[in-house]
C-alpha cells in the first residue's frame, strides 16, 4: 500500500520524519517495503515570467530571456526551443542546488553572462522529460518557490499490510494507527455533507442479500466533466493511479483516502434509470472499462439496470454506463460485496482492480458512508453540480461486537501487568471505547476492524502500543533432573541442524515421480497401493511418491553426472499411498550418501561411505533424540545389498530401513560408487522424550578390553546388551572395536573385542571395583552365550 507521507501529516501532526515514521510503523507490525521521494526536492528554484528574447551572439541555438520574479529581473542564457514572451516558466537562481548535482551559479555561456537557468521538469526531478522548459500556471504568482506551486517533496512509503487489516489499505486507516502511536488526534477529511435529504425509494434495488449488505446510490444532476485539479492528480500520481478526469479521479482520490471503492455511473445510460444487484445470467457478457468483454455465470455478482448488467460488482464498471465528456447527470456508487464472491469472480475472470482487492480483504458499512459522503463533496466542490436523490439500502444490519479482556489473561500471556490506566489509554486512542470492570475491560469494535473477534487480539494491541520492547526478556531456569513437561516440544528444525551437522545437505525434491522409477525403488509396496494422477502433466510425473529415496537417488544421478564426488542429501517431507481404499499422507525422513567419506590428506588415507558409516548416522540420530528403536538385519527389500541391509522397528512396527545400495540396482542406475541411506517415518522423532540433565563428571574414567571368541553366528548386539547389564552402575559406554576370524580360530568361530568404560560419579574408581566389575563382564558373557576369553 503506498501512501503518501505529507498526505498523511494532513491527517495527523506526526512528530517524526518520514523514515522515523517508517520505523515506527516496522515497531507496529507493518514494515516499510520501500521509501523514496518524489516531487520537487530543491529550493532557489522560483517562479518567473518571461519578458523578453533575444538571440545568441555567439551560438545559433542558444537564446537570452529576459526575466523577472517581479521584484527583480535577470538575463538567462537558454537553449529550450519551446520559450515564449509572456510564460511563467521556473528558473534557478545562483546558490540553488538541482537533483542531478549541478550547483547554479552566476556564468558565461560562449561570452554572455547568464544570471541562473529556467528548468525542464528532469532538472527539476520529476520526470525524465527535458526536450523543453516545464511551463508553470498563467495565473503563477511571481517570485514563488516553485516547489510550494506545485507540491512540495514528498515521500511514499510504500507498506506491507498484513491481510487481516485491510483498514489499513487507505491514508486514513494508516493516520488511525500512528495517531493512536503519537497520541494525537486525527483531523478527519473535510465533508460538510452529513446526509442528503431527498430519499429515492424505487432507486435501488438488492435481490441478492447475502451478497450485498449496503448499497448507497446518489444523485448529482448538472456536473461538469473535466480534468481535476493539479494538487489532486499529483496525488494521484504518486501513488500509482493515472488520472482521468474528475469525476473518476475523486473516486481514486476517496479510495486512497478511506479505503473503500466508489463507483460513477452516467445516470442516462442506466436503463431506467435505476440500480439492480443481482446475480448474473448465464452466458451473459459485458464490455468493462479496461475494454475487454468477459462472460459472467449465475455465481457472479453485478449491477445491472433495468435489463442489462452494467459493472461487475466490486470489480470493474462496464464501458457503456462509464462517464464521458458529455455526461452531465451521474450515480455515485458506495457499496459492501461479498468478499468471497468478488474473490472468486476475480480469480475466474483474471481480473484484479484497487477495487477488488479491498472488497476481497473486507470492507464495512461505516467506511462506505463516510467514504460516500467525502466524495459527494469533493464532486460539489470540484464538477459542480446539484445534490438529487439517494437511495441507501441497508439489508442486513450488523450487530454491536464487543470482546472482554481479562486482565489475568493479559498478565499470563504477556508476562506483565500493565496498569489499568495504560490499557484504557490505548483503548480509547484505538477507538474501541473501553469499560473498565471488576476482572478486565469491556471493548465495542469498530465496524472497521474486523481483525478484533477474540480476547487474544486486544492483547496483541495492547502489547504493540506498549511496545515489544517494554516486554522483559526472562530466561527460564531450569534445575538438573527430568525437564518439565512444558519445555519440551518436537520441531523440524533440531532434527535439521543435526544433519548438517553430519554433513548432509538439505534438500527439496518433486512430490511426483514415475513408474519405472517406482519399479526400480518401491521399497516393498505393491503397485495397487500406489497414487496415481488422473491427469499428469507428464509420464515422469505420472504418481504421488510414495517414498523420499525415489528422488534422493534421482538427485545423487545428478549430481555424480556432475562430477561429485560426494553427494550427502537429506529430505524431511510428505509421502503418500493408498490403504483400505483411501489416500494416506504421512511424514517421512530420508538420507542419501554416495562417494567419498573423506578426502586423502597428510595425515589420512581417501575412504568411501560403507555400511557402517550410514548405521553410525543412524545410531546418532538415536542417541541424539533418545528414540529407542532397535535394527534387525533384513534380506526382503531388493533395494538393499544382501549383506548389508537393516530394518528399523519401534515399538513392535517396521519404521524405516537403512544400508546399502544393491550393487546390480546401484549399476542400472549409473551409481558407480559405493551409495548408503536411510529412510524414517518422521513421527519417530515427535514423540515427547523424559530428558534428564546430568552435571558434567568430576572423576576420571577407567578403559578395560575384553575379548571373547563366539560362534559366529552370534550377534555382537546380544554380546553388547550381556555386557550393558553384567556393568552394572559403573559401566558406560561398551563398543566393538576389533573382529578377527581365520587363523587357529574353528571356521564356525570369531573373535571380538569390547572396550568398556568404567566411571563413578562420587568417587575415583578403585582397582577392586574396576577388576570386579570386568570379572562379572567375562562371567557372564562365558555363562549366557559360551563365550572363551582370549
Amino acid at each position: 500500500m503506498k501512501v503518501s507521507f505529507n498526505w498523511l501529516r494532513e491527517l495527523v501532526d506526526i512528530p517524526w520524519t518520514a523514515v522515523e515514521t517508517s520505523e515506527k510503523l516496522a515497531q507496529l507490525g507493518f514494515p516499510v517495503e520501500s521509501l523514496r521521494s518524489v516531487g520537487i526536492q530543491v529550493t532557489d528554484v522560483i517562479s518567473v515570467k518571461i519578458l523578453s528574447i533575444s538571440k545568441h551572439p555567439n551560438a545559433d541555438r542558444l537564446q537570452i530571456a529576459q526575466v523577472t520574479d517581479g521584484k527583480q529581473e535577470y538575463s538567462i542564457v537558454c537553449g529550450a526551443p519551446n520559450i515564449a514572451v509572456g510564460q511563467i516558466v521556473p528558473c534557478a537562481v545562483p546558490g540553488a542546488k538541482l537533483p542531478s548535482g549541478i550547483e547554479i551559479s552566476i556564468s558565461k555561456i560562449r561570452g554572455v553572462e547568464s544570471q541562473g537557468m529556467l528548468c525542464s521538469e528532469r532538472e527539476l526531478g520529476l520526470s525524465g522529460e527535458h526536450a523543453g522548459i516545464l511551463q508553470l500556471p498563467s495565473m503563477a504568482p511571481l517570485g514563488r518557490e516553485v516547489k510550494d506551486l506545485l507540491g512540495g517533496g514528498d515521500a511514499i512509503l510504500d507498506i506491507e499490510i498484513t491481510p487481516n487489516r485491510p483498514d489499513l489499505m487507505s491514508h486514513v486507516g494508516v493516520g488511525r494507527e500512528l495517531a493512536a502511536l503519537a497520541k494525537k488526534e486525527i483531523k478527519w477529511p473535510s465533508t460538510k455533507i452529513k446526509s442528503t435529504p431527498k430519499k429515492s425509494k424505487g432507486l435501488v434495488h438488492i435481490a441478492e442479500l447475502s451478497l450485498c449488505s449496503r448499497y448507497r446510490g446518489q444523485i448529482i444532476r448538472d456536473v461538469k466533466v473535466g480534468p481535476s485539479p493539479d494538487w489532486m492528480q499529483q496525488r494521484l500520481l504518486s501513488c500509482g493511479i493515472r488520472p482521468i478526469n474528475n469525476l473518476v479521479d475523486i473516486t481514486n482520490y476517496v479510495l486512497l483516502e478511506w479505503g473503500h471503492p466508489l463507483h460513477v455511473f452516467d445516470l442516462e445510460k442506466l436503463l431506467g434509470q435505476k440500480i439492480i444487484v443481482r446475480k448474473a445470467h448465464q452466458g451473459e457478457k459485458i464490455l468493462a472499462l479496461d475494454e475487454k468483454t468477459y462472460e459472467l455465470t449465475p455465481d457472479d455478482l453485478v449491477i445491472s439496470d433495468e435489463k442489462n448488467a452494467v459493472a461487475i460488482a466490486g470489480i470493474m464498471g462496464g464501458q457503456v454506463s462509464g462517464v464521458s465528456n458529455s455526461t452531465t447527470n451521474i450515480l455515485l456508487e458506495s457499496a459492501v460485496f461479498d468478499r468471497v464472491c468478488v474473490r472468486k469472480t476475480s480469480k475466474r475472470l483474471a481480473l484484479r482492480s484497487e477495487s477488488s482487492i479491498r472488497f476481497e480483504k473486507g470492507t464495512d458499512s461505516f467506511t462506505a458512508e463516510k467514504a460516500a459522503l467525502r466524495a459527494v463533496q469533493l464532486i460539489l466542490d470540484l464538477a459542480g453540480g446539484i445534490l438529487a436523490e439517494c437511495a441507501d439500502e441497508i439489508p442486513l444490519k450488523g450487530k454491536p461486537h464487543a470482546v472482554t479482556l481479562r486482565s489475568k489473561k493479559l498478565e499470563a500471556l504477556v508476562g506483565i501487568k500493565p496498569s489499568d490506566k495504560t490499557v484504557l489509554d490505548i483503548f480509547t486512542r484505538l477507538g474501541l471505547s473501553p469499560k473498565l470492570t471488576k476482572s478486565g475491560w469491556v471493548c465495542k469494535i469498530p465496524d472497521y476492524r474486523k481483525d478484533l473477534i477474540e480476547e487474544v487480539d486486544l492483547i496483541e494491541e495492547v502489547v504493540r502500543f506498549m511496545g515489544y520492547d517494554a516486554i522483559p526478556a526472562k530466561v527460564s531456569r531450569i534445575s538438573l533432573g527430568t525437564i518439565s513437561e512444558k519445555y519440551r516440544q518436537w520441531e523440524s528444525e533440531p532434527l535439521i541442524e543435526t544433519l548438517r551437522g553430519l554433513g548432509f545437505s538439505e534438500t527439496i525434491t518433486t512430490t511426483f515421480c514415475s513408474m519405472p522409477q517406482f519399479r526400480k525403488l518401491g521399497v516393498g509396496l505393491p503397485e495397487d497401493q500406489l497414487v496415481k494422477l488422473a491427469n499428469p502433466l507428464s509420464q515422469d510425473e505420472s504418481l504421488l511418491r510414495p517414498n523420499l529415496l525415489i528422488n534422493l537417488i534421482k538427485a545423487v544421478q545428478l549430481n555424480l553426472n556432475h562430477q561429485a564426488s560426494r553427494v550427502a542429501l537429506f529430505e524431511i517431507g510428505n509421502v503418500f499411498q493408498k490403504a483400505q481404499g483411501e489416500i494416506q499422507e504421512s511424514k517421512k525422513i530420508a538420507c542419501v550418501f554416495a562417494g567419498l567419506l573423506s578426502q586423502k590428506g597428510i595425515f589420512s588415507e581417501e575412504s568411501n561411505i560403507d555400511f557402517f558409516s550410514i548405521k553410525g548416522f543412524l545410531e546418532r540420530l538415536r542417541k541424539t533424540f533418545q528414540a529407542d528403536w532397535q535394527v534387525a538385519p533384513t534380506t526382503k527389500y531388493k533395494e538393499l545389498h544382501p549383506h548389508q541391509g537393516l530394518v528399523v522397528n519401534w515399538r513392535g512396527q517396521e519404521i524405516g530401513l537403512m544400508g546399502m545400495l544393491h550393487p546390480t540396482l546401484a549399476n542400472t542406475l549409473d551409481i558407480h560408487v559405493p551409495c548408503g541411506f536411510f529412510e524414517l517415518q518422521a513421527s519417530v522423532f515427535q514423540v515427547k522424550r523424559s530428558i534428564h540433565l546430568k552435571p558434567l563428571q568430576k572423576f576420571p574414567f577407567v578403559e578395560r578390553d575384553v575379548a571373547i571368541v563366539v560362534e559366529k553366528s552370534t550377534e555382537w548386539k546380544k554380546l553388547h546388551e550381556i555386557i550393558m547389564q553384567a556393568g552394572g552402575n559403573l559401566l558406560q559406554e561398551s563398543t566393538p572395536f576389533d573382529i578377527f576370524e581365520g587363523g587357529s580360530l574353528n571356521p564356525s568361530q570369531k573373535s571380538i573385542a569390547f572396550r568398556v568404560k568404567l566411571q563413578h560419579g562420587d568417587h575415583t574408581l578403585s582397582e577392586s571395583e574396576i577388576t570386579s566389575t570386568v570379572d562379572n563382564i567375562k562371567k557372564a558373557l562365558q555363562n549366557t552365550c559360551g563365550a572363551q576369553l582370549r
